[in-house]
C-alpha cells in the first residue's frame, strides 16, 4: 500500500522523467516539477534537496524491489557487486 509520501514521491519522479524528455535536467526548474507533479514546493523539499536525489532515491528504491523480488542480496553494495559479476 502506498503512503501518501510515497505517493506524492512518485508523482514527482514521473513529473521529471516527463520534462527529462523535453530538455536537460539544468533547464528544469523545481517550480517546473512541482507544477506538473501537481504537489507544493514544501513537499518537494520535504522529500528531496536536489533534483539528483529524485534519480538516486528511484534507483534505491528499485536496488531494493530487485532485491526483494529476486532474494539475491541484502543491500545496495551488495547488489552492486552481483552487478558486476553479471557483467
Amino acid at each position: 500500500m502506498m503512503t501518501g509520501r510515497s505517493i506524492i514521491k512518485e508523482c514527482i519522479y514521473e513529473a521529471y522523467l516527463q520534462l527529462l524528455e523535453e530538455r536537460e535536467t539544468d533547464n528544469i526548474s523545481i517550480t517546473e516539477i512541482t507544477e506538473r507533479a501537481g504537489v507544493s514546493r514544501v513537499s518537494y523539499y520535504r522529500n528531496y534537496s536536489s533534483k539528483v536525489d529524485i534519480i538516486n532515491d528511484y534507483l534505491k528504491d528499485y536496488v531494493e524491489y530487485y532485491n526483494k523480488k529476486n532474494n539475491l542480496v541484502s543491500s545496495a553494495e551488495d547488489f552492486n557487486r552481483h552487478l558486476y559479476q553479471i557483467l
